[in-house]
């Protein structure tokens, strides 16, 4: 069976979330040290760092679960389309 290039490039896909969910374990390992060596800030700025970094787990949960739908929907594992799965 032929590889459309599509699915040829599904990889690189992986790749990247692979390295971007690396990223997101630093991330929280900088906020937490911020969080825990810096108790003397002020408030709203770690109420800013601590927005950034739930816009961060956003973004990595959503990174790392459209490839996810992608393959699954390819190999023919997910039969109805999303909007009907009350999820969006």
């Amino acid at each position: 069976m032929m590889m459309s290039s599509f699915t040829k490039g599904l990889g690189c896909l992986f790749v990247g979330v692979t390295g971007s969910v690396a990223l997101f374990g630093i991330t929280v390992a900088q906020v937490f040290y911020y969080l825990w060596n810096y108790r003397e800030d002020r408030c709203y700025l770690k109420a800013f760092v601590l927005t950034v970094c739930l816009l961060d787990v956003a973004s990595t949960i959503f990174n790392a679960d459209v490839p996810t739908l992608t393959v699954s929907r390819i190999r023919g594992m997910i039969d109805q389309p999303l909007s009907s799965s009350g999820f969006f």
